[in-house]
């Protein structure tokens, strides 16, 4: 697989939408969405952000809003970090006037005239029909990691030569772990999740505010779990969970992994733990994981990139320019 398979444009996704309100109106999203926004995302490449999970999951202040919009998918988001509302959308059907409509709706409503977080597979074909004082730029802190689900269960290959190191040194240091899958909706997990969290917060002396949004969203994924089809692993040391993950298997032989987390103390944990999800994936059909992006944060991005991305699912802000016209040479 290529990067350039992630900018193609599936066809067909219109006239399957009855609950979700036509643009200009928009509706908080909810649980009974679930089944509309699946069909229409499975048109395209599996985005992180447009994934129902994600979308509700994240939605910790209760003010997600979704339209329909030239047969397009449009959200009302908030930034993950500075939690500013913006739109954005999914969709190949009348773009310029899509992007449009939302700029005006932007402004009308006092908030920034930004769509972000814009999928290039909804662009691409749309460069020449926009507005020519329009800004198109790469953000490349959105972008989705894209990780082969094979290469990481063999960990074979030399670039893994470092997780394989850490994953067998793991091994041998703790010969008695045990990986087993877990039932998220039991009582006792969640507690268990919810204790390891604390945990991992503490030792890599992160502040509330820092964390606060991902474990409201976990909370929000632990509450809801019965209405999602999610794996989950987790990882035991004498008894104890010390690692977990949670995913989802979704279209184009993909699985998001929504959540995951590990006891720092144990290095060479969380390889052990994401090969052998992989491994659980691949059995279900999975080629390759959708790891999400690393806002940006120094941190994360070392992490993520750590994992040998075989591609991206690139994202853009689109934005009028204020002195002269700025556009298209970033989609190449």
């Amino acid at each position: 697989m290529t990067p350039n398979d992630y900018s193609r444009v599936k066809g067909g996704s219109a006239n399957i939408i009855s609950r979700i309100p036509t643009f200009p109106e928009f509706k908080h999203l909810d649980l009974e969405d679930h089944e509309e926004i699946d069909l229409l995302t499975r048109e395209y490449p599996p985005y992180s952000e447009f994934n129902f999970v994600n979308l509700f999951c994240y939605d910790t202040m209760g003010d997600c809003q979704v339209s329909i919009l030239n047969g397009n998918l449009v959200v009302r988001f908030r930034d993950y970090v500075t939690r500013e509302p913006f739109c954005s959308f999914l969709g190949c059907n009348r773009v310029a006037d899509t992007v449009e409509r939302l700029m005006a709706l932007s402004r009308e409503q006092g908030v920034s005239p930004f769509l972000q977080l814009i999928p290039e597979c909804c662009i691409r074909g749309a460069v020449d029909d926009l507005d020519g004082g329009l800004v198109i730029s790469e953000d490349p802190d959105s972008a989705d990691y894209i990780i082969d689900a094979a290469s990481l269960v063999a960990l074979t290959s030399g670039r893994w030569r470092n997780k394989r190191k850490a994953a067998s040194k793991f091994k041998r240091s703790h010969p008695n772990h045990a990986l087993e899958q877990m039932d998220i909706h039991d009582a006792h997990t969640q507690e268990q999740i919810r204790r390891l969290f604390h945990t991992w917060a503490e030792k890599r002396h992160k502040t509330a505010p820092e964390t606060q949004n991902e474990m409201n969203a976990i909370e929000r994924v632990l509450r809801h779990s019965q209405h999602f089809r999610l794996i989950s692993l987790g990882a035991f040391l004498n008894g104890r969970l010390e690692g977990f993950t949670i995913n989802e298997v979704v279209h184009d032989r993909h699985y998001v992994g929504h959540f995951g987390k590990t006891n720092p103390d144990y290095s060479g944990l969380a390889v052990v733990l994401e090969s052998e999800t992989a491994r659980i994936m691949v059995s279900l059909g999975c080629k390759y994981m959708n790891y999400q992006q690393d806002l940006g944060l120094d941190g994360l991005k070392r992490h993520k990139r750590s994992w040998h991305p075989t591609a991206y699912l690139r994202k853009f802000t689109l934005h009028l320019a204020t002195d002269r016209p700025i556009r298209k040479a970033v989609l190449k």
